[in-house]
């Protein structure tokens, strides 16, 4: 067996759904203060648990409004869940909604004591 499974059309948009996913995260972790970082460092570590691909350079972002980026990076990973481990990514999903909830709560401060 060759060490690419596939390298169609269809394994190509996993991982620009993938490129995608880990860009907008680690952008939209960059709008945040450093303190308030950790919980969107989880969900990129549980992206990277539940998908197979090779961790992929992340990419410059276009917007690094707060808003716009958890909606893109939430539909990357709603991209990503129809090409692989359905059940793997929606738990990264729900991750990101609690931390995204929790920031929109504190206004990205978490919570600190």
């Amino acid at each position: 067996m060759s060490a690419h499974r596939d390298t169609g059309p269809r394994e190509d948009r996993r991982r620009e759904a993938y490129r995608t996913a880990r860009s907008t995260l680690a952008a939209l972790q960059a709008t945040l203060p450093e303190f308030s970082t950790l919980s969107y460092t989880e969900v990129l570590l549980a992206l990277e648990a539940a998908t197979d691909l090779a961790v992929p350079a992340v990419v410059p972002v276009e917007t690094y409004d707060h808003g716009s980026l958890y909606v893109q990076a939430r539909t990357a990973v709603e991209r990503l869940a129809e090409h692989g481990n359905r059940l793997g990514l929606e738990l990264v999903l729900a991750d990101l909604d609690a931390v995204w909830l929790d920031d929109v709560r504190t206004g990205g401060a978490g919570d600190l004591p």
